[in-house]
């Protein structure tokens, strides 16, 4: 597959065009393919991605588009298929990978709970959508359905290979946002323990058998303290399921919202954790990729009603 990559910049005379029109423009396509293009993410104004083919542009508007010749760009077909693909926002893509920002609530791989809808199912449906003929991912890594932010995807098995043998190696650099019911001892420091899962339950819990456990570590420094909780930054060092709920619970201080470690929320519906920060080497080119992803609403709301009763020092 060869992409190419057109930019314009939107002069005076084109102001308050929709975007699907600059993309006809620019590309050299019919109307459909110009906004199949656009609702497939593969174009962005001023560096973010927008998938409203009727947005309307601005003098100085900065677009960026991608574009393969051999792949079919058709829009959304309706509100069925556009429920299917939502939950997720494109941050990197490139023939090789895809890492995208994941929604709470949405599991990332099949499970028994949720055999036929999961962020990996939603990718493979959007680049069918494209045209790409039996589309393809690798699940190189994975974060908890009620934990938003970054997850990676491989597009190919070679660049599978490599990303799965640098988070064997404990290469890759995860770092989350959490937020905790009362303040840590330590402002920082590791955590380390051993986990086990049971069978029944899949719940995980701390074991002091290092035989059947597996080890967990992690770093965390606290970013501010307020009224009865705290932000943590977290930096994985391994990746083991529910770890940092689990060892932050393990410490006496469970994630805000944590249903199952702790307790529910009137100011969260969910765990207060989000997968912030990923680095890693591209599996093609060895160059390093650092993608972030902004705290989303609902933990930043969270956060402003904390501060709000969180007393002057």
């Amino acid at each position: 597959m060869s992409v190419s990559e057109l930019e314009m910049r939107v002069e005076a005379g084109s102001a308050g065009s929709t975007l699907a029109a600059a993309v006809r423009t620019l590309v050299r396509v019919s109307h459909s393919i110009a906004k199949g293009l656009v609702d497939q993410g593969m174009v962005r104004v001023n560096g973010r991605i927008v998938r409203n083919p009727a947005h309307r542009l601005a003098e100085g508007d900065q677009i960026e588009a991608r574009y393969d010749a051999h792949t079919r760009y058709h829009p959304r077909p309706g509100r069925r298929h556009a429920a299917r693909t939502q939950g997720f926002t494109i941050v990197v893509e490139d023939d090789h990978l895809i890492v995208v920002d994941k929604q709470a609530g949405l599991i990332t791989v099949p499970a028994p709970s949720h055999p036929d809808d999961s962020l990996a199912d939603r990718l493979v449906t959007m680049y069918g959508s494209r045209g790409f003929k039996s589309p393809r991912l690798w699940v190189v890594h994975r974060i908890d359905r009620f934990t938003s932010g970054l997850v990676l995807f491989a597009r190919t098995p070679a660049s599978a290979l490599s990303l799965m043998e640098q988070f064997e190696k404990r290469k890759p650099h995860r770092e989350y946002l959490a937020i905790c019911e009362g303040v840590p001892e330590k402002a920082e420091g590791r955590l380390e323990s051993w986990l086990e899962e049971n069978p029944r339950s899949l719940k995980v819990a701390e074991t002091r058998d290092r035989k059947t456990g597996q080890h967990a570590l992690l770093k965390y420094k606290i970013e501010e303290r307020l009224a009865g909780a705290a932000l943590a930054r977290v930096t994985l060092e391994t990746g083991r399921r529910n770890q940092i709920r689990v060892q932050f619970a393990g410490i006496g201080h469970p994630l805000v919202g944590d249903q199952t470690y702790g307790r529910p929320s009137d100011m969260i519906s969910r765990v207060a954790l989000h997968a912030a920060r990923l680095g890693f080497e591209h599996p093609h080119t060895g160059r390093p990729v650092r993608v972030e992803s902004p705290m989303p609403e609902d933990m930043t709301r969270l956060l402003r009603r904390l501060r709000a009763t969180t007393p002057a020092p």
